[in-house]
């Protein structure tokens, strides 16, 4: 199974801390992920390749998931 990071992200836009989380595939990191948020933004990676971002959506109480289109 494939580690990968989950940074999260400050208001300020800095990384305010790092999770390893391992997962079978990038759905099962990003669910695992999901329940880092606690309000913040969540960058996922596994290794140098960018999985998405998870932001929480307050009005919907659901996951939002960004991915990176420069690839």
């Amino acid at each position: 199974m494939p580690d990968y990071y989950a940074y999260t992200i400050g208001s300020d836009g800095h990384i305010k801390g790092l999770t390893v989380v391992t997962g079978v595939d990038d759905e099962e990191a990003k669910r695992i992920a999901g329940h880092l948020l606690d309000g913040k933004i969540v960058d996922l990676w596994e290794m140098g390749r960018f999985v998405g971002r998870l932001e929480p959506n307050a009005r919907k109480r659901t996951l939002c998931v960004s991915q990176r289109t420069d690839r």
